[in-house]
């Protein structure tokens, strides 16, 4: 009864097949290193702009010191 599958339904072939089924060599990928050093670099560069950035907007934020107004009308 498992033989036919879910509810009846017999297995069909597999649309795709693997590289080296189909003779050809295998993908190149980066060094596991590399990409770890990359990713740090990406992040580094991510905090840095977002450190900016806040420190950008509490400067926006917070007015101007402004000289005390002296009243004339004594």
């Amino acid at each position: 009864m498992r033989d036919a599958g879910r509810k009846g339904r017999e297995r069909k072939e597999a649309a795709r097949s693997s590289r080296r089924a189909e003779g050809l060599p295998p993908e190149e990928h980066a060094n596991l290193a590399e990409v770890v050093q990359a990713a740090r670099k990406v992040g580094n560069a991510k905090r840095k702009a977002a450190r900016e950035e806040n420190k950008r907007s509490l400067s926006q934020d917070q007015p101007a010191v402004e000289p005390p107004v002296e009243d004339d009308a004594h």
